[in-house]
């Protein structure tokens, strides 16, 4: 071979080898520049679970209507869960408006017997389809309305065809979904249950047509010490950045240059931010909600319990709620909360920590009655009544009544417990 040719083979070999080396460096820089513009690139991190939309959104309450003044309920979500389950395995199906027809059934025929499922804050009807099995097309399934509950009358199973009612709060918009199943009238039987083993419940209503429904007995819930386990700060440092080998180090605090990672040793909790992504933004509450589930997966992020509890616009915000011993926790510091902007998150606030308990006993709990006969005397206005966990002394968990005013639940008092 002459050596013109060799030299011809070496420079094309040379021009190519260069050229394969500028796109590498292009490519890089292209992915680089995606990986910290676009959130759906996720390092591949698993702290610790992923779950579906169906195992997050659940009632915060359930209460059978037996008769005029008969109630039976439960806030225990162990109990809840197992109710909820049977919905799962119906179809839904023929979505429409039907308010006139629901007020004559519940408010006109104040015994018709009804379960109803209390949910702790709206539900987009177009999750409907995530969180039960719904059968008809997009399109026909009021995506603009929301629920906050679901009723299901006695008289409305039977056989394998029935009618399940979705409702607001207020009972001023209710669309009615066809359901079928092979043994739906086996709910019956769920009912019948129910009204055996739940807490005998009262029903509040005010002057704009919302219902309270409250625990009006007597009951005995363990308070328990715990400690927690606490989640590696590298294992969120990996999970959240784009680059974690652009991120810096100052005490607790992460930094890549545009988003902050700061833990918070007092309160086992942190913030995240993204301030690449704005604030404020149009969102609809089901976009948030989706956004604020796949980005939590993304990092295999749900530890312990959690539960879907809110969404708020403006600021755009979801809340999941954290349980233990299957009652919601009151405590700023025991819920995730994701700040969403342009459909991705800006800010993601939660515990890194997780729970362990022992050495509990248990403690009785005043009825409801006798605490909204305390409330009245006080003249504190509320708009719901539930039993929370909160922080007690020397990390001690303890059931109390707690009050929701203004979207937010409050501890009564320290004394609505006695030890036995």
């Amino acid at each position: 071979m002459k050596i013109e040719q060799i030299k011809t083979i070496v420079l094309t070999g040379l021009v190519l080898l260069s050229i394969v080396l500028f796109w590498k460096i292009v490519t890089f820089q292209q992915n680089y520049g995606f990986a910290r513009d676009n959130q759906e690139y996720v390092n591949e991190v698993n702290i610790d679970k992923k779950k579906d939309i169906k195992e997050l959104v659940y009632p915060m309450k359930v209460v059978y209507r037996v008769d005029d003044d008969v109630y039976k309920g439960t806030q225990n979500m162990e109990d809840i869960t197992k109710i909820v389950n049977e919905l799962h395995k119906w179809e839904f199906y023929s979505f429409q408006n039907s308010t006139d027809e629901f007020n004559y059934k519940f408010r006109d025929i104040a015994d018709n017997q009804v379960m109803i499922f209390q949910y702790p804050g709206d539900i987009p009807f177009s999750l409907t389809k995530s969180i039960f099995n719904v059968t008809v097309e997009s399109q026909e399934i009021p995506e603009q309305a929301v629920f906050n509950q679901i009723f299901i009358f006695r008289s409305d199973v039977i056989n394998d065809d029935g009618v399940v009612y979705f409702a607001t709060s207020d009972l001023r918009s209710v669309i009615k979904a066809r359901v079928k199943h092979n043994y739906l009238d086996d709910f019956q039987k769920v009912m019948d249950e129910f009204e055996n083993k739940g807490y005998d419940y009262i029903a509040l209503s005010n002057n704009i047509g919302k219902y309270i429904y409250v625990q009006n007995e007597e009951m005995k819930l363990p308070i328990f010490q715990f400690h927690t386990q606490k989640l590696s700060y590298d294992l969120f440092k990996e999970a959240l950045f784009p680059d974690p080998n652009f991120v810096k180090q100052e005490g607790n605090s992460f930094t890549d240059g545009t988003s902050l990672l700061k833990f918070n040793v007092v309160t086992d909790s942190f913030t995240y931010v993204n301030t690449s992504i704005p604030e404020n933004t149009e969102e609809n509450i089901s976009d948030m909600i989706l956004t604020s589930v796949q980005y939590i997966n993304s990092h295999s992020g749900w530890t312990d319990s959690y539960y879907y509890s809110n969404a708020f616009q403006k600021p755009n915000k979801v809340v999941f709620q954290l349980y233990l011993k299957n009652y919601p926790v009151a405590n700023d510091h025991s819920r995730m909360e994701l700040e969403i902007g342009d459909n991705k998150v800006h800010s993601y606030k939660r515990p890194f920590v997780e729970y362990v308990s022992f050495a509990s006993e248990n403690i009785t709990i005043e009825s409801g009655e006798k605490i909204i006969e305390k409330l009245n005397t006080d003249n504190i206005k509320f708009d719901d009544l539930a039993i929370f966990y909160s922080y007690g002394p020397k990390k001690v968990m303890q059931p109390s009544w707690f009050y929701k005013q203004n979207n937010s639940w409050r501890k009564y008092s320290d004394e609505t417990t006695r030890r036995e």
